[in-house]
Protein backbone atom coordinates (compact mmCIF):
# COMPACT_ATOMS: atom_id res chain seq x y z
CA UNK A 1 0.00 0.00 0.00
CA UNK A 2 1.34 3.27 -0.71
CA UNK A 3 2.23 6.28 1.54
CA UNK A 4 0.77 9.62 1.24
CA UNK A 5 -1.07 11.43 -1.44
CA UNK A 6 -1.25 10.05 -4.83
CA UNK A 7 0.43 12.08 -7.69
CA UNK A 8 -3.01 13.18 -9.15
CA UNK A 9 -3.58 14.42 -5.70
CA UNK A 10 -0.37 16.20 -5.22
CA UNK A 11 -0.29 17.98 -8.43
CA UNK A 12 -3.92 19.47 -7.56
CA UNK A 13 -2.27 20.88 -4.73
CA UNK A 14 0.16 22.23 -6.48
CA UNK A 15 -1.74 23.84 -8.87
CA UNK A 16 -4.12 25.23 -6.25
CA UNK A 17 -1.41 26.72 -4.26
CA UNK A 18 0.08 28.29 -7.13
CA UNK A 19 -3.47 29.55 -8.86
CA UNK A 20 -3.80 31.05 -4.99
CA UNK A 21 -0.43 32.59 -4.78
CA UNK A 22 -1.26 34.48 -8.28
CA UNK A 23 -3.99 35.74 -6.71
CA UNK A 24 -3.03 37.17 -3.62
CA UNK A 25 -0.38 39.26 -5.96
CA UNK A 26 -3.18 40.89 -7.58
CA UNK A 27 -4.52 44.39 -6.14
CA UNK A 28 -7.84 45.31 -7.55
CA UNK A 29 -8.78 48.78 -7.83
CA UNK A 30 -13.16 48.74 -7.39
CA UNK A 31 -14.92 52.22 -7.62
CA UNK A 32 -13.46 54.80 -4.95
CA UNK A 33 -15.56 57.98 -4.87
CA UNK A 34 -12.96 61.46 -5.13
CA UNK A 35 -13.60 65.00 -5.33
CA UNK A 36 -9.39 65.82 -5.79
CA UNK A 37 -6.54 64.32 -6.72
CA UNK A 38 -5.29 63.76 -2.98
CA UNK A 39 -8.52 61.56 -3.09
CA UNK A 40 -7.60 58.96 -6.19
CA UNK A 41 -6.18 56.01 -6.01
CA UNK A 42 -2.82 57.52 -8.06
CA UNK A 43 -2.15 59.86 -5.92
CA UNK A 44 0.87 59.29 -4.75
CA UNK A 45 1.84 58.30 -8.55
CA UNK A 46 0.81 61.52 -9.70
CA UNK A 47 2.44 63.49 -7.47
CA UNK A 48 5.38 61.20 -8.42
CA UNK A 49 5.32 62.18 -11.70
CA UNK A 50 4.94 58.88 -12.92
CA UNK A 51 1.62 59.07 -14.11
CA UNK A 52 0.16 62.18 -15.49
CA UNK A 53 -3.64 64.15 -14.39
CA UNK A 54 -5.33 65.57 -17.33
CA UNK A 55 -7.97 67.76 -15.67
CA UNK A 56 -9.59 69.52 -19.45
CA UNK A 57 -9.24 72.60 -17.04
CA UNK A 58 -8.25 74.23 -20.25
CA UNK A 59 -10.64 72.38 -22.84
CA UNK A 60 -7.79 70.40 -24.31
CA UNK A 61 -6.40 67.18 -24.16
CA UNK A 62 -2.46 68.08 -24.08
CA UNK A 63 -0.48 65.89 -22.08
CA UNK A 64 2.47 64.21 -23.61
CA UNK A 65 1.81 61.51 -25.70
CA UNK A 66 -1.74 61.41 -25.57
CA UNK A 67 -4.25 61.26 -28.46
CA UNK A 68 -7.98 61.51 -28.64
CA UNK A 69 -9.58 58.68 -31.17
CA UNK A 70 -12.82 60.30 -31.14
CA UNK A 71 -14.65 63.04 -29.24
CA UNK A 72 -14.00 66.18 -27.44
CA UNK A 73 -14.21 67.17 -23.65
CA UNK A 74 -17.56 69.22 -22.58
CA UNK A 75 -17.99 71.48 -19.97
CA UNK A 76 -19.48 71.82 -16.38
CA UNK A 77 -23.16 70.95 -16.69
CA UNK A 78 -26.08 68.48 -14.73
CA UNK A 79 -24.71 65.65 -16.64
CA UNK A 80 -21.18 66.03 -15.80
CA UNK A 81 -18.76 65.38 -12.79
CA UNK A 82 -15.81 67.13 -11.64
CA UNK A 83 -12.99 66.55 -9.37
CA UNK A 84 -10.87 69.24 -8.86
CA UNK A 85 -13.58 70.80 -6.28
CA UNK A 86 -13.19 74.08 -7.87
CA UNK A 87 -17.26 74.53 -9.38
CA UNK A 88 -19.14 73.28 -6.41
Amino acid sequence: MRKGLPRLARGVLALGAFVSGLAGAQTLLGPTPHLSQADSPFAAAITGGTVLLETFEDGLLNQPNEVASAGAPIGPSGITDSVDRDDG
